[in-house]
């Protein structure tokens, strides 16, 4: 045989070969896949979003106000909701407000898939805007969410970045940068819990936009006539969990002089949400009010806060059963407030549950992403509330302090 024929035989080994590699490469990747899909098919492991709602919305002895939901929920970004008419009337030359959404997360571990919903739903229901989480671990927040990264493809298309949270940064140049540098952050039993709270009236002061908390899932745009906007919780106090004003805004530094002023972190919410009712009543229910009070709106409680922090339990009942409060939530809520502080250390609950279904309804991704179980929901739970959740007592009431 000649060298010739050596060299071509040589070669048509060499593309047999490769050919037999392919042909085992494919058969063990299809042998995977079918082996990763029984199981999930056995367990029923991912939730299909869309299936639940196109099935919801068919079935024939579904409420009218639940299937009114559904049909919202399909098309994000459609309902501009007011939050409310100001006292004051605004000044012609009002501010623009950048189209941001700003979270928060302090945490260096993420653990707590859900709040992820808070993100996606901002993003769906906001498609102008850009969504910033200020994470104080930015590598260790992108590992650990990168499946609902890739699913939802927020972060990749440059809608929602993540941002190295850095405390002295933000408060440089405002009154909260001598309270930070003082060290007195340190007196509390809640230190990230107090830094947080400056830190977001810091950050909507530095870049404008809006500030939600992780809590929030946002069921209507935050678009509309909303202006400069803070929100009742109920009918005596205001939250900071909402925020939007532009950048340098003078509400936002008397707020952050409130703060310091008042500060005391052994009383709960006195940081916080209290600030913000402090402010409002002392510089705007004065006689006269701030100039800086012209064109403030305040939300009404339903707005973000349907369900109030003593009604909480509410979103444990069957969502079937809620009809009347599900169409509600999606003409005249723009967000819900579902008081993570409490929920979160809640294990199971069932997934017809109202805040289960506004979870599924309002953050497809995110149940792509992560199984039912890891979410902490089970079809085989039982409904109402759990009696952890009963028994709670108001942690928002402030507490007797300890100097």
């Amino acid at each position: 045989m000649d060298k010739l024929s050596i060299s071509h035989l040589a070669r048509r080994a060499i593309r047999f070969r490769r050919v037999m590699m392919i042909l085992l490469l494919a058969v063990a990747t299809t042998t995977l896949f079918l082996a990763v899909n029984e199981t999930a098919a056995e367990s029923d492991v991912y939730f299909d979003t869309d299936g639940f709602l196109q099935s919801a919305v068919k079935q024939t002895t579904l409420g009218e106000g639940c299937r009114h939901f559904i049909e919202a929920a399909l098309e994000p970004g459609k309902n501009n909701i007011d939050a409310a008419v100001s006292q004051n009337p605004a000044k012609k030359t009002d501010t623009a407000i950048p189209m941001l959404v700003h979270f928060l997360y302090y945490n260096q571990q993420f653990t707590y898939p859900r709040y992820l919903c808070a993100v996606e739903s901002a993003a769906r229901q906001n498609p102008n805007h850009h969504i910033i989480v200020w994470a104080a671990n930015p590598a260790e927040f992108n590992l650990a969410t990168n499946t609902w990264q890739l699913n939802s493809q927020l972060v990749a298309a440059g809608r929602v970045s993540v941002r190295q949270l850095d405390w002295p940064l933000m408060m440089t140049g405002t009154p909260l940068e001598a309270w930070l540098t003082s060290g007195a952050y340190k007196e509390s039993k809640w230190v990230d819990q107090n830094l947080g709270n400056a830190f977001r009236l810091a950050v909507v002061y530095q870049q404008g936009g809006v500030y939600l908390d992780m809590d929030i899932i946002s069921m209507n745009p935050l678009s509309g006539s909303m202006g400069r906007s803070l929100g009742m919780q109920d009918k005596d106090a205001m939250n900071n969990a909402f925020l939007r004003f532009p950048a340098a805004d003078p509400f936002l530094w008397a707020a952050m002089e409130e703060f310091v002023s008042g500060f005391n972190g052994n009383v709960w919410g006195k940081n916080g949400p209290e600030v913000i009712t402090r402010t409002y009543k002392k510089r705007c229910r004065s006689k006269p009010p701030s100039d800086f009070c012209n064109g403030v709106n305040i939300a009404p409680v339903q707005r973000f806060y349907p369900f109030g922090y003593k009604q909480k339990q509410n979103m444990f009942e069957p969502w079937e059963d809620q009809c009347e409060v599900m169409q509600s939530m999606a003409d005249e809520s723009i967000g819900i407030h579902w008081w993570n502080r409490r929920v979160k250390s809640i294990e199971t609950m069932s997934n017809r549950t109202v805040l289960a279904v506004v979870m599924k309804a309002h953050c497809p991704a995110l149940f792509s992403a992560y199984t039912e179980q890891q979410l902490g929901m089970n079809p085989s739970a039982s409904f109402g509330a759990p009696a952890l959740l009963v028994e709670d007592p108001e942690l928002m009431k402030p507490k007797p302090s300890k100097k």
